[in-house]
């Protein structure tokens, strides 16, 4: 089984496929483009849609963000991804 890293930062999104030994064997990096709210969302479901129909044994996905996680809610802010001041991850 592999997993998903996902790291979104203010100006591009990142994601890799991990083995378990920690070996990268896809990875694939995408820029915001000033995307804003929910384009950004978007952007992060289409790039992990992509990367688990290429890499079929993915066992769980992991994401960061620039910003605040509130479990509570399963939202975050990202102050410098407009309109993520309290987005549902």
């Amino acid at each position: 089984m592999s997993v998903i890293g996902v790291d979104l930062g203010g100006t591009k999104l990142a994601l890799a496929v991990f083995e378990k030994d920690g070996r990268i064997i896809d990875r694939k990096t995408s820029p915001l483009e000033n995307r804003e709210g929910e384009d950004v969302g978007k952007l992060i479901v289409s790039e992990v849609q992509q990367m688990i129909s290429s890499n079929k044994e993915i066992s769980s996905v992991g994401i960061c963000v620039p910003g605040i996680y509130y479990a509570d809610t399963g939202c975050v802010w990202a102050p410098n991804i407009s309109g993520w001041d309290n987005y549902p991850l």
